[in-house]
Parts: C-alpha cells; sequence; structure tokens
C-alpha cells in the first residue's frame, strides 16, 4: 500500500515533466518501480483514458499493463485502450 500512496505524494512533488498538464503530476521512475509502472505519472494524467502508462519511453516498464494484456489476450477483458504515443491516436485492444 504504501508504493501506491507514493504515486499521488511523491509524484507529485519529483521527477520529470514530459508533458503539459493542469496539476504538478511528474514521472519518477522510483515509484514506477515500486507501483509497477503507476509511478509514470505524468503520462498518465497526458493520457488518463489509456491503459498503458508506460508510453513516452521505451524503456517506461509498465508492468500492470502487461497484466492487462494477458488478461485480454484470455478473454478475460476487453477494450483495453492503449495510447500510441508514436502515432499520437488511441487504439482498442480486445474490442468486444
Amino acid at each position: 500500500m504504501h508504493s501506491t500512496f507514493l504515486v499521488n505524494s511523491w509524484a507529485h512533488l519529483w521527477g520529470a515533466r514530459p508533458y503539459e498538464t493542469r496539476d504538478q503530476s511528474r514521472n519518477s521512475t522510483l515509484v514506477a518501480v515500486l507501483a509497477l509502472g503507476e509511478g509514470w505519472h505524468n503520462n498518465h494524467h497526458h493520457r488518463a483514458g489509456a491503459a498503458n502508462n508506460g508510453f513516452h519511453r521505451w524503456w517506461e516498464l509498465d508492468a500492470t499493463f502487461a497484466v492487462l494484456v494477458v488478461l485480454g489476450a484470455l478473454g478475460l477483458l476487453r477494450d483495453l485502450k492503449v495510447w500510441r504515443a508514436s502515432e499520437q491516436r488511441m487504439e482498442v485492444w480486445f474490442p468486444s
């Protein structure tokens, strides 16, 4: 639980801001490692509807998203919204 709480505290105080958002959200590698990818908080605030948070750089580990992809592949999840930063568009994986 402490790792989860870091997302809304640490990731609003320290880290990089690759995207201009209305808040002070930041990307934190430390929080991303501890909270399984949720530390890419500025990315999340930039595209809040996307299931993937680690889309700004190729090395942004997003373990939570990986679990969602596995669930979708198993047929347990549908309509996963994925932000394609390189193409600047949202797409849906595992449509219903």
